[in-house]
């Protein structure tokens, strides 16, 4: 009876010691992974693709230090998709949809689609920008860290930048307590275009920016109202602020996508449903209920526009990538994915 007993613990030793064997091989590999692997120059060999939605798939590979980034690009008709994984520095440019913070994941084409733009949520959080012609640029500008970004019309990056950053002291900047630094930048360059200071508190989440042609800003923004048994208590709302007269108000809603020419905003409501409104009237129309409650913020992303203002493209919290006709509800179901935006 010892003997077998005996036997049996030798046995889940040695498993036990192959286990620890593998995790450590596997940590090495991590390592020295990250120190030997190169961030990709051109992740689009043949320049971008030419389908036109942009997304980001399940993809659950993980590595520390440099990462497989992988996105993916499907057209309006849903038959045509492609997947393209690459190299990037950033330990969280994964696309692991149980770790989503939507900002972070989101790619995002500029205005006229001749650049594509995604976050990378790092120690000092960044964005890299990849050309017509392919090529990624931006881990130059590293110094730059930010909280969230968009396009403004002429295709440069807007961002909201940390107070972390050394521009606070090279420009001489004051922002107070109730305010946000905004800059508008050529990531190609490295070089700052504008600065604005922005009424936005310090404690407000600063995510889905856009700014229209006509500098009207758009984000949504997340305020800790009060605490709880010990959990806060948090309060979404959409800020919309004229860079060039000061105006601002807020509508109730999160995750807003104003089209290209700034006529219209799409957004969600407090109860998983996409609206549109009208920026000029101010008229406010449902127009379908897309998730469950449950599972609303962490996999929502913002609805992108087609350039003709006719459809928007969406994604439901289990994945799923539809478009919508915003005049009659006529959906079509494109591809598997998260966070879609339409060239």
């Amino acid at each position: 009876m010892k003997k077998k007993k005996s036997t049996k613990a030798i046995i889940v030793l040695i498993i036990l010691g192959i286990l620890v064997w593998i995790l450590f091989g596997f940590i090495i590999w991590n390592i020295y992974s990250s120190l030997t692997r190169a961030e990709t120059e051109r992740p689009f060999p043949d320049g971008l693709p030419d389908q036109e939605i942009v997304f980001m798939p399940y993809d659950p590979f993980y590595s520390h230090g440099v990462t497989r980034k992988t996105v993916g690009f499907v057209n309006v008709d849903g038959n045509q998709r492609e997947l393209f994984h690459f190299w990037i520095a950033g330990g969280s440019a994964i696309n692991r949809p149980k770790h989503f913070s939507t900002y972070a994941n989101e790619p995002k084409w500029s205005m006229n689609g001749d650049s594509l733009a995604f976050y990378i949520r790092d120690v000092a959080p960044t964005i890299r920008l990849v050309d017509e012609q392919g090529y990624m640029h931006g881990k130059e500008c590293e110094d730059i860290s930010i909280q969230g970004f968009g396009f403004d019309g002429r295709g440069n990056i807007v961002a909201w930048i940390s107070r972390r950053n050394i521009f606070f002291e090279e420009y001489d900047i004051e922002v107070g307590e109730e305010e946000n630094l905004l800059i508008i930048y050529d990531l190609e360059a490295c070089q700052i275009i504008d600065l604005f200071t922005v009424p936005i508190p310090d404690n407000y989440w600063l995510s889905g920016l856009s700014i229209s042609e006509d500098s009207l800003l758009i984000c949504t923004i997340k305020e800790v109202v009060e605490y709880a048994y010990q959990q806060s208590i948090r309060q979404y709302s959409i800020f919309i602020y004229d860079l060039e007269t000061g105006e601002s108000q807020t509508i109730p809603g999160l995750y807003p996508s104003l089209s290209d020419d700034g006529s219209l905003l799409a957004y969600y409501g407090y109860s998983g449903e996409i609206r549109i409104r009208d920026m000029k009237s101010n008229d406010d129309k449902f127009l379908k209920w897309v998730h469950e409650i449950g599972d609303f913020y962490e996999f929502v992303s913002r609805p992108g526009w087609s350039p003709d203002n006719q459809w928007l493209v969406y994604n439901t919290h289990d994945g799923k990538i539809f478009k919508i006709d915003v005049i009659t509800g006529e959906e079509t179901y494109l591809t598997d994915g998260y966070t879609p935006d339409w060239k």
